[in-house]
């Protein structure tokens, strides 16, 4: 029975998607991140892109997210912490121009910048104040766009970026891995 219902609802897509190729597209995801340095796993967090198909398979896009933490050390005399990412970047992005399933492939280049915050103190004080770092980070991901209908598609992806940061402190440059998962809707329109 599972069968007969997937193949139903296949065969229904199948009508209300077209293999129109997309000149431009904009969507918006929910982003999971996780820091392999520090080990810690940001649950909270969205993207933003627009991507123009220039020629073919190629094409550019741009992309603003944004992923959040907080942790809660007031249990055992400490503060309330907020953690974010925050990156701007851009690039080139290979994918597949038409039909109902389009992977995609990307590597994009900016700034990426961590901001902490001790949100609130061990003694009940808020603070607004956030202290940040901004670095240079390469970012190469793929993805696949599952239309739905004419102009919408699902859109699921991952990445891997790579700060390249200096610690004046030390004197010393290392890297930061950072991994990111996506799931959102994209919106596409244009034509050849």
């Amino acid at each position: 029975m599972p069968n007969a219902i997937g193949a139903i609802l296949l065969a229904g897509l199948a009508g209300a998607t077209g293999e129109q190729p997309s000149r431009a597209s904009v969507s918006a995801s929910y982003d999971i991140l996780r820091d392999h340095e520090l080990l810690q796993t940001y649950p909270s967090g969205f993207s933003l892109s627009v991507a123009i198909r220039l020629y073919g398979w190629l094409g550019a896009t741009a992309e603003l997210s944004q992923s959040r933490r907080a942790d809660d050390f007031r249990a055992t005399g400490g503060g309330l912490f907020e953690m974010r990412y925050e990156a701007l970047r851009g690039g080139p992005r290979l994918g597949r121009p038409e039909g109902r399933v389009r992977p995609y492939v990307q590597t994009l280049a900016g700034a990426t910048r961590w901001r902490i915050r001790q949100r609130e103190d061990p003694l009940g004080n808020e603070s607004l104040s956030w202290e940040s770092v901004a670095d240079f980070a390469l970012t190469p991901g793929a993805g696949v766009d599952l239309f739905v209908a004419r102009s919408v598609s699902a859109r699921l992806g991952g990445d891997v970026s790579f700060l390249f940061r200096h610690d004046s402190r030390f004197g010393n440059a290392y890297r930061t891995r950072l991994s990111s998962l996506h799931a959102g809707v994209a919106f596409h329109w244009g034509g050849r």
